[in-house]
C-alpha cells in the first residue's frame, strides 16, 4: 500500500510524521524502530520525516544518515514541569545533551518544541532561564525550526481533567 501511494503523490513532498501518539525514541532499544526507518529513508528518496520526542535515546538513529531529510523535534520544557508533569521522561540536560548528538549527527534537522508551555508561580523566569540554557548549550545556526505553544484547552482534555 506504502509503494502504490509513494507511486501516485510522487510530485508532491511526502511528509511521514514517526511519532505521533507514542515516544519512537522511548521505546526504540525494545522495537528497533530506527534501523526500519532509517531503511525507508534509504528507499524512498523524497519522503521526508518527522520524529517528536521527550526521549534523550537517539544513539540508535544517529548511527545513519538522515540525509537532510530526517529531522528529529526534540521537545523542552522547563524542569518545574518535566519533573511534575511529564513523569518517566528525561531530564532537560539529558535532552538537551541528545538535542547536541542530533546537531553533530549526519544528515538530520533538530527542531524545537518548548510545549507546553504551563502557568505556575515563577514561570516566566522559568522558561526565560529555560531559552538561555538552550541557546547556550546548542549550536543556534544548526537548529532548523523552534515551535512553543500551550496547553490546548478543548472539550475532550477538559473532561479528561475534571476526570482525573
Amino acid at each position: 500500500m506504502i509503494k502504490r501511494w509513494y507511486a501516485e503523490n510522487r510530485k508532491y513532498r511526502v511528509s511521514l510524521t514517526c511519532s505521533e501518539f507514542t515516544d519512537f525514541f522511548a521505546i526504540d532499544h525494545l522495537t528497533g524502530q530506527s534501523n526500519f526507518l532509517m531503511s525507508m529513508v534509504k528507499k524512498y528518496p523524497k519522503v521526508f520525516y518527522t520524529i517528536r520526542t521527550k526521549s534523550a535515546q537517539v544513539d540508535e538513529i544517529i548511527m545513519h544518515d538522515g540525509q537532510d531529510r530526517v529531522q528529529i523535534q526534540m521537545n523542552f520544557n522547563t524542569d518545574y514541569v518535566i519533573n511534575t508533569f511529564e513523569h518517566g521522561t528525561a531530564s532537560l540536560d539529558e535532552r538537551l545533551a541528545a538535542a547536541k548528538k542530533v546537531q553533530l549527527a549526519k544528515g538530520f534537522k533538530l527542531k524545537l518544541i518548548i510545549e507546553p508551555m504551563v502557568r505556575y508561580e515563577g514561570f516566566e523566569q522559568d522558561y526565560m532561564k529555560l531559552i538561555k540554557k538552550i541557546f547556550t548549550t546548542l549550536d543556534a545556526s544548526n537548529i532548523d525550526a523552534v515551535s512553543i505553544g500551550s496547553v490546548r484547552y478543548t472539550k475532550q482534555l477538559k473532561a479528561m481533567v475534571k476526570m482525573h
